[in-house]
């Protein structure tokens, strides 16, 4: 039972591999834009004490990644890194790529929040009514 229970705790939930699908489709554009080849990427890894894995095949890269119990951030990184060491990239050349990630992420391990229409601005005589609030109706 010990093991159904510890299973349970690493299964990843709905938003968390909503977050990731969305970051995977986010970096694969910017990786793409800059003509690097975009790795398959999956989850979980095969070995449970592995937050991401990398496995070269002979028609690609597949990076597996940990999502349950993580911080999005992490799993962001996961999936920029993903791209880095899929395409062999070092120095500048990451750092690039990196900056570009994470600017298309929208420059922040945080999810950025839903737009919400603008709050209208009331004048003083529209919020305070004054003493005819006071009014007692008989």
């Amino acid at each position: 039972m010990r093991s159904g229970a510890r299973r349970l705790a690493r299964t990843p939930t709905a938003s968390s591999s909503a977050e990731f699908a969305a970051a995977v489709r986010v970096v694969a554009e910017a990786a793409r834009r800059r003509g690097l080849s975009v790795p398959v990427f999956r989850s979980p890894p095969g070995l449970p004490e592995l937050d991401r894995s990398l496995r070269r095949t002979a028609s690609g890269t597949v990076v597996a990644i940990r999502l349950g119990d993580r911080p999005v951030a992490s799993i962001q990184a996961d999936v920029v890194d993903g791209v880095v060491v899929a395409n062999r990239l070092s120095g500048r050349e990451a750092s690039g790529f990196r900056r570009a990630a994470w600017a298309a992420l929208g420059g922040s391990g945080a999810p950025r929040p839903p737009r919400q229409a603008p709050v209208p601005v009331r004048s003083a005589q529209e919020t305070d009514p004054g003493p005819a609030s006071d009014a007692r109706v008989a």
